[in-house]
C-alpha cells in the first residue's frame, strides 16, 4: 500500500500541474502569434485515435510552461505563479526546464524540454517503478499499481488509471503514445475529421484544449469544441472553435456562448465560419482580468 501510495504522488504533481494550468492564468491571455513560434505545436502529433487507447473519444489539452513563464515575465504579471507547480514532475526541478506539456486524455501526461533522463528515473525509481527495459529509445518503467513511464533526455510519458475499473495494461499505453509519437500508430487527427478540423480552428497557442464528442457537452448540433490562447507580452488572442455535423452549422449559438463567456469577458470579439467550423477570436492586452479559466465552449456559463 505505501508503494502504491508513492507511486501516485510521484506522478500527481504532473497531473495536477496539467489540469490546473487554465484556471492559474487569469492575466495571461493569448497574443496574435506576436511572440514568435509556439513551443507546443507538436502537441497533434502525441494525440492517439480513439481507438488505439481506452475509453474512446477524449479531452487533450496541450501547454508551452517556459515560454509562458518568460512572456509573464516580461510582462510583469505574477498570476503564472502556480506554473511552479510543475516543480512536483518528478527529477524536474523548474518551469525553465519544460518546452511543452500535453494531456492525451485524462491520466496521459507528456513532458518535453531540456532536462536529463537520470534524475527522473532516479525519482521513479525511488516511488517504487521498476526498469522493464526499453522502447524506441526510451527506459520504460511500470509499478505494482499499474502506472508506466517512458524516460528519455527531454521526454517523459505517463499512464495512469483514471479510475479505479481501469484496469488496462499502462506499459502498453505509454508505448502506443510513443509509437502515435512516431507515426507508427493513428492520430486523433488522422482518424476523426472533426479533430482535424478541431485543431486547425483553434490554430497554433500556448494553451489550448480541445475535444470530441457525441454533441452531448456542448451547444446543439456540436460534435467537437475547444479553445487556446496565443501569447506575448503585448497582446493576447482567445480562439473558441466548435465542429458542428453535417447540416447543423449554427454560428448564433457559438456567438451567444461567447458572449456569455468569462474567457471573453468585457472584450470585443469576431466570429467567423469555415465549412463546419465556428471560430470566435479576440484580442486583448495581458494585463486585462479577462481570463478566470478557459471554458470549453458551449459549457455552462454564468
Amino acid at each position: 500500500m505505501e508503494k502504491t501510495r508513492r507511486e501516485a504522488l510521484a506522478m500527481g504533481g504532473l497531473t495536477v500541474a496539467l489540469a490546473s494550468a487554465p484556471g492559474c492564468l487569469n492575466r495571461l491571455t493569448g497574443g496574435s502569434g506576436s511572440s514568435g513560434p509556439v513551443p507546443n505545436d507538436d502537441y497533434s502529433e502525441w494525440l492517439p485515435a480513439p481507438d488505439v487507447v481506452p475509453r474512446g473519444e477524449y479531452a487533450f489539452f496541450s501547454m508551452a510552461p517556459r515560454r509562458i513563464r518568460e512572456i509573464a515575465d516580461e510582462a510583469g504579471l505574477e498570476e503564472v505563479r502556480e506554473l511552479e507547480r510543475a516543480r512536483s514532475i518528478p527529477g524536474i526541478d523548474s518551469v525553465s526546464q519544460i518546452r511543452a506539456m500535453h494531456l492525451a486524455g485524462a491520466q496521459r501526461p507528456i513532458v518535453e524540454g531540456d532536462f536529463e533522463a537520470d534524475p527522473v528515473v532516479d525519482a521513479l525509481v525511488d516511488a517504487g517503478f521498476s526498469d522493464v527495459g526499453t522502447y524506441r529509445g526510451r527506459q520504460v518503467f511500470t509499478t505494482r499499481g499499474q502506472r508506466a513511464a517512458a524516460v528519455a533526455d527531454g521526454e517523459l510519458v505517463v499512464a495512469s488509471p483514471f479510475s479505479s475499473e481501469d484496469d488496462a495494461d499502462k506499459r502498453a499505453v505509454v508505448e502506443t503514445l510513443l509509437d502515435v509519437n512516431a507515426g507508427e500508430a493513428a492520430r486523433y487527427v488522422d482518424a476523426v475529421s472533426d479533430c482535424e478540423r478541431l485543431v486547425e480552428g483553434i490554430g497554433d497557442c500556448h494553451l489550448l484544449k480541445g475535444r470530441t464528442h457525441d454533441g452531448e457537452y456542448s451547444v446543439d448540433g456540436a460534435v467537437g469544441d475547444g479553445i487556446g490562447v496565443d501569447m506575448s507580452a503585448d497582446e493576447s488572442e482567445i480562439r473558441a472553435s466548435v465542429v458542428f455535423a453535417d447540416g447543423a452549422v449554427e454560428p448564433a449559438a457559438v456567438t451567444d456562448w461567447t458572449e456569455r463567456s468569462p474567457a471573453f469577458r468585457d472584450v470585443e470579439f469576431d466570429a467567423s465560419t469555415d465549412g463546419r467550423v465556428v471560430t470566435a477570436t479576440a484580442t486583448t492586452r495581458p494585463t486585462d482580468e479577462t481570463v478566470s479559466g478557459l471554458p470549453f465552449p458551449g459549457s455552462d456559463v454564468e
